[in-house]
């Protein structure tokens, strides 16, 4: 596994100074993120372990169930379209959209080659296949417009 770089070396226009600047404003935006995404896995879970209980119940109890896992289903689409967006506070460029720059979201790196029909998005210098699939198949570290290191966890 790479080391995880403190600083972009791809983006000269922004100093360390800038860089730290650019992640501290990015990090309550980032916690809130994982938040939410911590949340949407725990509604999934409940729904899921109310279908199962459903077909242990009595069909008299079949409409308390749809009940309750539409209930879940209707938070799950709330927390959707409330989830804050991933913009790069350095260049304003939406992180989480099809587009990707040509810097790689996972190490920041301006060595990302552009996909093909059947081929994935690859970076050079860290060897990661940026993958979608229903969702993204990679992490996002770094700003995919200007480089920038956001965040050493990922998202």
């Amino acid at each position: 596994m790479n080391e995880p770089v403190s600083f972009s070396k791809n983006s000269p226009r922004f100093s360390p100074e800038e860089q730290t600047r650019f992640r501290e404003m990015f990090a309550p935006i980032a916690q809130q993120y994982r938040k939410g995404s911590r949340r949407a896995y725990v509604i999934l879970g409940v729904g899921a372990a109310i279908i199962l209980t459903g077909f242990l119940l009595p069909k008299i109890y079949t409409g308390w169930v749809v009940g309750a896992f539409f209930i879940c289903w209707l938070t799950l689409l709330i927390f959707a379209f409330t989830r804050p967006s991933l913009e790069c506070p350095a260049c304003h460029g939406v992180l989480d959209s099809r587009e990707l720059g040509s810097f790689c979201p996972e190490c920041g790196a301006s060595n990302l080659k552009p996909g093909g029909w059947l081929r994935a998005p690859h970076c050079e210098a860290c060897g990661k296949s940026l993958r979608r699939g229903k969702s993204r198949q990679f992490t996002i570290r770094a700003c995919t417009h200007c480089g920038v290191i956001l965040d050493e966890k990922g998202l």
